[in-house]
């Protein structure tokens, strides 16, 4: 178990569809002795800046109006009931939205020298899963002409596979940047969490979390309890994609579309229910497995995590 932090402001920078939407809803703007900066962000300005942090490219990045907002109107502004400042936002190492992770990191630890780190992670067979469910189903930034169209798990790995480095592929190779965030930030600032942990044994989950951010525990396992805040698509939903693509890729206006709704919207209620379901292709088990067992070693061995007890390639 890793100590508090150095300092009382901490940065939860990912990754996405690690449970990063129920702490922030449930967790970091709730609990008393957290003063939240966001995501979701009350400060406009601060949400301006960070995403700059995020996507401006050198020749244009200027880091002084982030220190001074900081400063000036965060830091003097300071609850002292509060016992740590904390900034969570996953898009920090978006594969998509960073240009460069390791540059957002140098760029972090410029503006926050000496911040804690959380990084929460899960399962990459279980990661890949759900980011294919949520974004990877349907063809983004294309023409309007294919927006939008169905897109299959094995079509969509194939793809990230090509183009490795700036893909989810790439992107789920924890250990890479958390021993950056450990070498930019000192090992003992960065505190490296699991889904799994949050979902099979939340006691001793949000006692580690309390542990690092120096808060109470038992209120973070109040917050916590039972809390999950993205569903998911439905089944429904998938197959209305899959069928709309199929039988009628350009076009939303013809009678095969009306045919489509009216069968969709008799068939729909038992499958709404239902959580659509993803399975990794075959072929795909090794071939995914073997992108991520080194690194995963690695933190067995640095962070003693419980990898191999829920099922991570290792």
């Amino acid at each position: 178990m890793n100590p508090a932090p150095d300092c009382n402001i901490v940065l939860h920078v990912g990754f996405s569809k690690t449970g990063t939407t129920t702490l922030q809803k449930h967790l970091f703007s709730n609990h008393s002795q957290v003063h939240y900066l966001g995501k979701p962000y009350a400060d406009d300005t601060l949400k301006t800046l960070v995403h700059r942090l995020i996507m401006q490219e050198s020749l244009a990045y200027d880091p002084g109006p982030l220190k001074n907002h900081l400063e000036k109107e965060i830091l003097l502004n300071i609850n002292p009931a509060k016992k740590v400042i904390l900034l969570s936002e996953e898009m920090l190492l978006s594969y998509s939205k960073a240009r460069d992770k390791g540059l957002v990191a140098q760029r972090l630890k410029e503006a926050f020298p000496g911040a804690g780190i959380i990084i929460t992670i899960r399962d990459q067979f279980e990661l890949l899963k759900a980011a294919y469910l949520s974004r990877g189903r349907q063809l983004n930034y294309v023409p309007p002409k294919y927006s939008g169209l169905h897109v299959t798990f094995r079509e969509w790995l194939a793809l990230a596979f090509e183009n490795i480095e700036r893909s989810y592929l790439g992107h789920a190779d924890y250990f890479k940047t958390i021993a950056y965030y450990a070498r930019l930030f000192g090992k003992n600032n960065v505190c490296v969490l699991l889904l799994e942990e949050l979902i099979n044994t939340p006691g001793e989950y949000a006692g580690k979390l309390s542990d690092f951010l120096g808060i109470d525990a038992e209120e973070t396992r109040v917050l916590l309890a039972g809390k999950h805040a993205n569903r998911g698509i439905s089944r429904f939903q998938l197959e209305s994609e899959v069928l709309r693509s199929r039988w009628h890729p350009f076009s939303r206006s013809y009678l095969i579309s009306k045919l489509l709704k009216i069968y969709l919207f008799l068939t729909k209620n038992k499958r709404r229910k239902q959580d659509a379901e993803a399975q990794i292709p075959p072929g795909w088990v090794d071939r995914i497995g073997e992108l991520y067992r080194a690194g995963n070693r690695l933190l067995i061995s640095e962070y003693r995590l419980p990898l191999e007890k829920y099922g991570y390639p290792i």
